[in-house]
């Protein structure tokens, strides 16, 4: 093989949680044609395959992933100017969204519609993946196409805006084996002196509400639509005059009374309920039992279903 093929190469570095066995097989692929040889080699030996972002939301288990797991490098970045007003970028799904917010921030013209993403780690593919989003935006706003490697059918595919199903924390990506390659961006040219000061505004923001002094996975889980809520409960009474469409999952841990619980060195943030930090020294199985202590506690005292929003690699108890 052209591509350098890893064996036994530990994932917990290459998490947010630092958290994590080791991965039988590890690849790099940087070109479309070192993907393709990479998931042939995959399929002659019969090996399963995941494909890794930045790790910035994955619990990889304890025991590791007995398969090959694939980390795109592409890093690319082209922008095309359309008009006075709009520009495109295409970038590599391997490009991390900070490098992708200082580019837009350094250029020789602001482009603005980047500014949401300021402080969330990650990379740009597994931003779409996902359809990350804060402050009111997301990845869905500013994707004008995705070109992506459909595995079923064998060949490279583009997927407009409406192709890609986009949702909340959702996209078409989630059901169907495709691997983003690339995505074309479409932005604005803004005002630098506005843009940059909003930037700073979203990282003071996150620093003063978020445990970031400690390793996690951002958001655990998924917000919950009013819409769940079984109005016949007494605790929807408690509920229903606070929030007009969406409940935090925050809001709902700390009142089922976690705020700071703890499983081995995992805990329930007090700063943030819905971020689940390792403390220093905590195995993947402590946040996975941890995860399911929340669900269980949400569940007994509003009777609503947390969804993880965080995906999950390997065995788990």
């Amino acid at each position: 093989m052209k591509i350098k093929l890893l064996e036994n190469v530990s994932l917990a570095p290459l998490t947010t949680y630092n958290i994590g066995g080791k991965a039988r097989y590890f690849a790099r692929p940087s070109t479309p044609g070192e993907l393709l040889e990479t998931l042939n080699w995959a399929e002659k030996h019969k090996q399963s395959v995941y494909i890794l972002g930045g790790g910035s939301n994955i619990l990889v288990s304890d025991k590791g992933y007995d398969g090959l797991v694939i980390k795109p490098s592409n890093q690319q970045i082209n922008s095309k100017v359309l008009s006075a007003r709009n520009v495109e970028l295409r970038v590599g799904g391997g490009l991390s969204l900070r490098s992708l917010l200082q580019f837009c921030n350094t250029a020789s013209k602001f482009f603005t519609g980047l500014e949401w993403s300021a402080g969330i780690p990650g990379l740009v593919g597994g931003a779409v993946y996902g359809n990350a989003g804060a402050f009111g935006q997301s990845m869905e706003d500013i994707v004008r196409s995705v070109y992506a490697y459909d595995l079923r059918e064998g060949v490279f595919k583009t997927y407009k805006n409406d192709d890609c199903h986009f949702g909340y924390r959702h996209s078409l990506f989630q059901q169907e084996k495709k691997i983003i390659w690339s995505i074309f961006l479409r932005l604005e040219v803004g005002n630098a002196t506005t843009g940059r000061q909003i930037i700073l505004d979203h990282l003071k923001e996150r620093k003063q509400k978020q445990p970031l002094e400690y390793p996690s996975a951002g958001s655990v889980f998924k917000n919950v639509s009013i819409m769940e809520l079984d109005k016949s409960l007494s605790s929807s009474a408690e509920i229903l005059p606070l929030f007009k469409e969406t409940i935090p999952a925050g809001w709902l841990i700390e009142r089922s009374g976690l705020k700071g619980c703890r499983i081995g060195n995992a805990e329930v943030s007090p700063k943030h309920c819905n971020f689940l930090v390792n403390l220093g020294g905590a195995r993947a199985q402590d946040i996975f039992a941890l995860i399911q202590l929340v669900q269980k506690n949400v569940w007994g005292k509003f009777k609503l279903k947390l969804i993880p929003e965080i995906n999950f690699l390997g065995e788990f108890d």
